[in-house]
């Protein structure tokens, strides 16, 4: 049961390593928001161009192996993608059955008599290229927010004239996702500790156990958002109508070399797509 319950907080708490930026100084680092976001879109817009699950192979494979060089080691990679195991999978198994118009219809196999429940080559293709897309859009997301720091992408919130209050709501948000996390998994802790059975019986049973939890979380982020309040009100926040930043973005050569990359990227992707090699 305990063993059960740690490795759905472990997956959980995987999945939100996404909203958290780790320190280090790989060149991933060294990179400004800008380029990195430029570089992220053309991720995506390029793993949807192609259509050889080879190629998105080799992408997919490529965007991990950049995720893998933010050294924040192979236990934490493994806790980012195992949440999407199982969505990865249903995926690929319904578009195995679901191949689009002009697919390839050769016929490996059939499931059921009769010639039915046919699985072709265009099924199959299809279904990998979602899942490599998925996983390709994962690590790509990981690397962006996991190599930024939240203050870049505020400081370019407010150079591109959004309004503060949605910057500073961004920014709140971020921040606290990660503290809810670890005062929910203390708060499970506790009720195991005294004797909870959260993690057994029957599904309503589980979610009944749950709703033990909501109250002292409730609670917890009232008492965060009215010492949050307190703070800003004592620090003066609101009397100044347009707050300067603290940071200004820089452009490097890092910058640069991955922005020209990415676009000699796109470039190769739209002449496969459209004229061939």
């Amino acid at each position: 049961m305990f063993t059960h319950a740690r490795n759905c907080t472990q997956n959980l708490r995987g999945l939100l390593m996404l909203l958290e930026y780790t320190p280090g100084n790989t060149f991933l680092h060294k990179a400004g928001v800008v380029s990195k976001l430029f570089t992220f879109v053309i991720l995506i817009i390029v793993t949807f161009l192609i259509t050889r699950p080879s190629i998105n192979l080799v992408l997919a494979g490529f965007t991990i192996l950049l995720l893998f060089l933010l050294k924040i080691g192979a236990r934490a990679i493994l806790k980012i993608f195992a949440p999407l195991v199982v969505i990865v999978v249903l995926i690929f198994l319904f578009a195995v059955f679901s191949p689009p118009h002009g697919a390839d219809t050769t016929v490996i196999a059939n499931l059921l008599p009769g010639n039915r429940l046919s699985i072709t080559i265009g099924g199959v293709e299809y279904g990998a290229n979602l899942a490599l897309r998925i996983l390709t859009m994962v690590a790509a997301s990981a690397i962006l927010i996991i190599s930024t720091p939240i203050e870049q992408f505020t400081t370019l919130m407010q150079q591109l004239r959004m309004p503060h209050a949605l910057v500073f709501i961004a920014v709140t948000s971020l921040r606290f996702v990660p503290t809810m996390q670890t005062r929910s998994e203390q708060i499970l802790d506790a009720q195991r500790a005294r004797g909870a059975q959260i993690d057994s019986g029957s599904l309503l049973g589980k979610i009944r156990a749950y709703v033990t939890i909501m109250v002292p979380l409730f609670s917890t982020g009232i008492q965060m958002s009215e010492e949050l309040s307190c703070a800003m009100l004592s620090r003066g926040y609101g009397v100044v109508k347009q707050p300067t930043r603290l940071y200004d973005l820089k452009w490097g050569w890092v910058d640069s070399i991955i922005s020209l990359l990415s676009a000699v990227l796109l470039l190769a992707a739209i002449t496969y797509r459209f004229y061939g090699f």
